[in-house]
């Protein structure tokens, strides 16, 4: 066994995302005494590419001294993160050589004889604070350190804006989105899985629920021995409840923040369930990262440029509603859908002009099965085309009434050939001018 390790000529593996580290990477002879289940060796090499004229670094891991005496999958998460470390210089290294191209080889040996040195540093640090993985909430904040240091490489900060429903959000990755509408109300919600953490935001379109009323409802869930209110703001423009939950049986912790404003009707719940930790603040720590993150504001400003982007083609129609509601001339009625939400939609605001906007994005249709958009109001009716993303309704300025008024606005959609009339799926909004 000796010989056969001690006269393998090693392999180096360069580091690739796609190729990540197997069992059968650890070749080596573990020391002898040791209490550790495996050990990586992995380090920042220097090259020379011959067709770009240039060094370059890279992070490599001998698989002849990497060594394994029990290493399960838990353990090679741990040691893949250690070459994750190695990458993180590596890259720190190629970011000095394309600042000094002209360094000769001898600055950049002693370059990289910091990088090496930095490393080491970093790799005791991490197997210090994770007590070699079997401190897995600090292992897991560990790993979410690590690949937000390899993202900002690659220029990924996994931020993200719904500017429809006013909010701006960080997440782990790139979240799934969805969005639903009940006979309740309408919903867009972004959920997402890593580091044992569960984040989802879900922004609910509120219909007449005061923000007092939904106040109470929240009071009333705190009121379970299981509950407890860790944070509670209220200001002019933002209303923050911050409850938390212990699952003593299951060990998880649910964090939930409820957030109102007063520049929309939406609410927006913020949920983050974490394992129930007490090696440490790893899990806490990437709690408070998520809800940070998650910021509420008016892109009022975002929308008003928008649409002066999109004016000059913008195709709003103005036609009077007859008594079969016949929207366009040659073309078939449409009727009323049945009651329930179909849309979520930001509200009504106007430009520069005085016309009055509204944004939408329909829910319960594909953006191929719409036909047009329409909005009712005052016995009158506006017809514009349908967008590729979000739809778009004007009332021109000359057709608004100084008292305020209520208005049906939405879609119509495809119906089945048998039905003479296209189905009309719209929201009613009472509209306020004073």
């Amino acid at each position: 066994m000796l010989k056969t390790n001690f006269y393998t000529t090693p392999n180096i593996k360069k580091w690739d995302e796609e190729k990540l580290l197997t069992f059968d990477d650890f070749k080596g002879i573990p020391p002898p005494f040791t209490g550790f289940g495996a050990g990586i060796h992995s380090q920042v090499y220097l090259d020379y590419d011959t067709s770009n004229v240039k060094y370059f670094a890279y992070a490599g891991q001998n698989n002849m001294r990497s060594w394994k005496r029990v290493l399960d999958s838990v353990g090679l998460i741990h040691e893949q993160y250690h070459f994750n470390i190695s990458e993180y210089h590596a890259r720190k290294m190629n970011e000095f050589i394309d600042q000094n191209p002209d360094a000769s080889l001898k600055r950049l040996n002693g370059r990289l004889s910091i990088t090496l040195k930095e490393l080491d540093r970093m790799q005791e640090e991490y197997d210090n604070e994770t007590n070699h993985s079997l401190n897995w909430d600090q292992q897991n904040l560990w790993q979410f350190r690590i690949d937000t240091l390899l993202n900002s490489y690659d220029s990924v900060d996994n931020s993200y804006e719904d500017q429809l429903a006013d909010v701006q959000f960080k997440s782990f990755g790139e979240p799934d989105f969805g969005t639903q509408a009940t006979q309740n109300g309408s919903f867009r919600s972004y959920f997402d899985m890593k580091y044992e953490m569960i984040f989802s935001l879900v922004i609910i379109q509120n219909f007449g629920t005061s923000k007092d009323d939904f106040k109470k409802g929240i009071e009333k869930l705190a009121n379970d021995d299981s509950v407890f209110i860790s944070h509670f703001e209220e200001s002019k423009d933002v209303w923050n409840y911050h409850l938390l939950y212990h699952d003593s049986l299951n060990r998880r912790t649910t964090s939930d923040r409820w957030i109102a404003t007063g520049f929309n009707n939406n609410f927006y719940r913020v949920r983050i369930e974490s394992p129930l930790s007490s090696s440490g603040d790893g899990f806490y720590m990437l709690r408070k990262y998520l809800n940070e993150n998650v910021v509420v504001k008016d892109y009022d400003s975002y929308w008003k440029k928008s649409f002066e982007e999109k004016e000059r083609r913008f195709d709003s129609k103005l036609v009077n509603k007859d008594t079969e509601a016949r929207h366009e001339d040659g073309m078939k009625c449409f009727k009323f859908s049945k009651s329930g939400h179909h849309l979520f939609f930001r509200e009504p605001f106007k430009d520069k002009n005085g016309n009055l906007i509204l944004v939408f994005d329909p829910i319960s249709h594909q953006n191929e099965d719409i036909l047009s958009n329409v909005m009712l109001f005052g016995g009158k009716m506006i017809s514009g085309k349908k967008e590729s993303l979000y739809q778009f309704l004007i009332i021109p300025s000359q057709e608004l009434s100084s008292n305020d008024f209520h208005l049906s606005f939405g879609y119509l959609a495809k119906s089945d050939s048998t039905d003479r009339c296209d189905m009309f799926y719209n929201e009613s909004y009472y509209l306020k001018l004073n």
